[in-house]
């Protein structure tokens, strides 16, 4: 008896062991197959001779059918490399599908639809680091079964919908790291089972909705330790709905909050880099003032109403003499740079011929003697040195001044790249107006107004109207940062990058020569010097580097 109940057992398992050893639904094979070929998974990872739910890396099956992808880490084949999309359509077949992880897996493209309607059964979403781009699509509301929901780390835009408060089973949830922008929907407050939530580093905006006192109050029972909620590195103002115990739990830093604190220790949260009161590392006065104007709301000065009237303090005497210092190193750099390219411009002269004997090279890019020549014809040549933009109209050009149009963080003002109507490429300069140098913008303006030549980065126009914003705009340089390119070397074989050959720098130096040689001889008075005595206002440091940005631009 005993025997035989053993041997029900071994047939038992070993029948349930094939169910899982093996695909049964000849539809789930296909969209696995298709799957494999749309997103290029490697025959290594996805061998196309084998049993998908044996021996496919990442696949998982019970009872003959598929429940789980995991794709994550995994390398596109050479072919899928050329063309990367969201290209998964034929998930749609695989109806029992649980959990799928791509997270750091390139998806660039935006979220289908069919994951919130066609596969109802998913617990977990994964798509961190994917590149996925455009807003999250409203459908991902039906999946009432989902556990975790991970989105960080990825270019998604846009609002949030209010769907996503019907996922009441919902326990994670990371959209961190995107572009988000609008309020915190309120019905957020209703999933009661939530015990992380990251909406850090996007643009929120607005107040944290009253519904999430009950949702902190609810969720945050058993989790005393760590932050358990991190809505940092936003926008979100106005006094916050967990100003009590529940705050030590949840991260707020980087955000504009006002109002007086109940308590000192934010404990394991943070509720640094706002404007509240009794707690240390708050903004600034001015830049909690500026942001409460700006969106037309009430500041209470950190409590202290009589703040309204004090004036900003003056520089300290240290402040003043540290300026002077910084003045005259700088002036005396470029008196030693000065010197040290005439000398190589009389050297160079000297010897043309022969470098241009030994290299093959009849012309280092040197221009013609005499008047200047004119700016080289092109559509943004049209554009007066005194065009003005509206405020507006440069938001628009360059996506509102988002992060994947920002070309680097200058001394005087970040740089973005935008267009104009017909795909005509411009950089626009957002003055800072807090830097050391942010008077140079109006200097700018009367010197290229005056002056031109083919050294110079054309100044294609500004936007003056705003007394919180200055803004200037430039013809786009292709060839980028002058620096960047003279010290970049080869890493990686495929990149194709080398150091400049002897030529290409002969070019640069001949071409710097030249813009210093117009500004020394040709420019009445000479521009050679620091100015400031002249009285011709020519802040030489930034001569400097537009001409040396000009010269590397050559074709």
């Amino acid at each position: 008896m005993n025997e035989l109940l053993l041997f029900t057992i071994l047939v038992l398992f070993h029948c349930t062991l094939g169910q899982q050893d093996f695909l049964n639904s000849r539809n789930e094979l296909s969209a696995l197959f298709d799957l494999r070929s749309s997103l290029g998974i490697r025959s290594t990872d996805w061998p196309i001779k084998y049993n998908p739910c044996k021996q496919w890396r990442g696949i998982q099956c019970r009872n003959g059918r598929v429940t789980g992808i995991n794709i994550s880490g995994f390398k596109r084949t050479r072919v899928g490399r050329l063309n990367p999309s969201f290209s998964v359509e034929s998930l749609a077949n695989c109806t029992l599908l649980e959990t799928f992880n791509a997270s750091g897996f390139s998806l660039p493209g935006s979220i289908p639809d069919l994951f919130g309607y066609k596969l109802g059964f998913l617990t977990v979403l994964d798509l961190r680091s994917t590149s996925v781009t455009g807003p999250i699509p409203a459908s991902l509301g039906n999946l009432t079964r989902l556990n975790a929901l991970y989105l960080g780390s990825n270019d998604l835009a846009g609002s949030l919908p209010v769907a996503l408060g019907q996922l009441m089973q919902l326990s994670v949830l990371d959209l961190s790291r995107n572009s988000f922008t609008g309020p915190v929907p309120s019905e957020f407050g209703l999933l009661r089972n939530l015990s992380s939530l990251d909406l850090s580093s996007n643009y929120f905006s607005g107040s944290i909705p009253s519904s999430f006192a009950d949702l902190t109050n609810f969720s945050l029972k058993g989790h005393a330790s760590g932050t358990v909620f991190n809505l940092s590195n936003n926008q979100l103002y106005g006094t916050p709905a967990c100003l009590s115990e529940n705050c030590n739990s949840i991260d707020l830093s980087g955000n504009y909050f006002q109002g007086k604190v109940p308590f000192s220790s934010p404990g394991s949260g943070s509720l640094d880099m706002n404007c509240l009161q009794t707690v240390p590392d708050q903004r600034s006065l001015e830049d909690c003032r500026l942001f409460y104007a700006e969106k037309g709301l009430t500041f209470d000065y950190f409590g202290n109403p009589e703040s309204r009237q004090q004036p900003l303090p003056s520089p300290a005497p240290k402040e003043r003499k540290r300026w002077i210092y910084i003045l005259v190193g700088l002036l005396g750099g470029v008196g030693f740079i000065t010197i040290l390219v005439l000398v190589i411009v009389v050297v160079l002269r000297k010897f043309s011929n022969t470098i241009t004997n030994e290299r093959g090279s009849a012309d280092v890019g040197r221009v013609p003697d005499g008047d200047s020549p004119p700016l080289p014809k092109d559509p943004t040549s049209v554009s007066s040195p005194r065009e003005s933009f509206t405020y507006e109209q440069l938001l628009g050009l360059t996506s509102e001044f988002s992060e994947r149009n920002l070309i680097k963080h200058g001394h005087s003002g970040d740089l973005y790249q935008g267009f104009l109507e017909g795909g005509i490429p411009i950089v626009v300069k957002r003055i800072n107006l807090h830097s050391l140098k942010h008077y140079s913008y109006m200097i700018e303006l009367e010197f290229l107004s005056k002056y031109s030549h083919a050294r110079f980065v054309p100044l294609l126009g500004h936007c003056l109207e705003n007394e919180n914003q200055k803004l200037l705009v430039y013809k786009y340089m292709p060839n980028r940062d002058l620096a960047e390119s003279l010290y970049r070397v080869t890493k990686f074989e495929d990149d194709g990058l080398q150091s400049l050959d002897w030529i290409t720098r002969l070019k640069i130096a001949a071409g710097a020569a030249e813009g210093l040689s117009y500004l020394h001889h040709e420019c009445n008075p000479p521009l050679v010097h620091s100015s400031r005595d002249q009285g011709t206002g020519c802040d030489w440091s930034r001569m400097w580097i537009q001409i040396l940005m000009r010269t590397f631009d050559l074709g």
